[in-house]
């Protein structure tokens, strides 16, 4: 049965987590906050050309140093990142090579982040591969691990691991264990608010499962945080647009540079993992 907001799938996790934080008796000390703003960045968005997406990659170029020169570094001295998912389908050298002067600048990186509709397996390993290899061997982005290149990844139109009910946007249900295998480290698609894909688990970091006959394996995993994380997936009776309703308040934004908290990442691994991730997780962290 299909409930408004499709509260089926993501409502009885939210209700277990809203009792949990009611009744916990003792809550560890907090010492370190981890915020992450996850950008769905797409330059040629509504199919712009490229001069209106060129003048939009300047626009950050020129605003973002400044934003970030205002605000205090963490404790570690570091000044504020931000990540831009760059679309592997909107590539263009003058598109990327503003964001790699931030990156190497301190104040930004550049992730994965594709959109694909059933063109088949090998395809979307061709293009991860390739667009992988493009960013770090034309830009100097992402980071090696064990001779591999590794990236965070975030799908296009939510459409993770099949999960829409039409198999639109994606059609693979292995793809799970295909990032995995590229060396993904975690994927950061989710929240989608009251779309079908949202996965049941939420506002948590967690190593996920994957059933390669099925769509959607990360409705279900193992969570990695001791301490937990902290997500903005939920309900709120607090909303300045229509102060008489409950609004979704699903962590997605559209708009001007801002900064808000996104729901943590889906790692990509299963339970093997999770002992040695344990140990490097504290209790008095947490993941915004």
């Amino acid at each position: 049965m299909q409930l408004i907001r499709n509260f089926q799938i993501w409502g009885p996790e939210y209700v277990r987590q809203r009792t949990r934080r009611i009744t916990q008796r003792a809550v560890p000390a907090i010492k370190h906050i981890w915020v992450t703003i996850t950008d769905h960045y797409e330059p040629m968005w509504r199919c712009s050309d490229l001069r209106t997406a060129q003048s939009r990659v300047v626009l950050w170029r020129s605003a973002w140093p400044a934003i970030a020169k205002r605000c205090m570094p963490d404790s570690a001295g570091k000044p504020p990142c931000y990540t831009f998912f760059f679309p592997e389908e909107e590539y263009h050298p003058i598109l990327v090579e503003p964001l790699a002067e931030m990156a190497r600048d301190g104040i930004a990186d550049v992730e994965v982040h594709l959109h694909h509709d059933g063109e088949g397996r090998q395809n979307f390993i061709d293009r991860i591969t390739d667009f992988c290899n493009v960013l770090h061997d034309e830009h100097g982005l992402l980071r090696e691990r064990d001779g591999k290149l590794t990236f965070g990844f975030i799908h296009g139109n939510w459409a993770l691991d099949n999960s829409r009910p039409d198999g639109r946007w994606c059609g693979l249900n292995d793809e799970i264990q295909i990032l995995k295998d590229l060396s993904c480290y975690a994927d950061f698609t989710m929240p989608s608010g009251d779309s079908p894909t949202q996965s049941r688990l939420i506002n948590t970091i967690y190593w996920s499962s994957d059933d390669t006959r099925q769509p959607k394996s990360y409705d279900h995993g193992v969570p990695v945080a001791i301490g937990g994380a902290v997500g903005v997936f939920g309900l709120s009776m607090k909303s300045r647009e229509f102060p008489w309703f409950i609004v979704l308040t699903g962590g997605r934004w559209f708009g001007t540079i801002r900064a808000v908290v996104r729901q943590p990442m889906t790692y990509i691994g299963w339970q093997e993992q999770c002992s040695k991730s344990r140990r490097h997780v504290q209790p008095e962290f947490r993941y915004v």
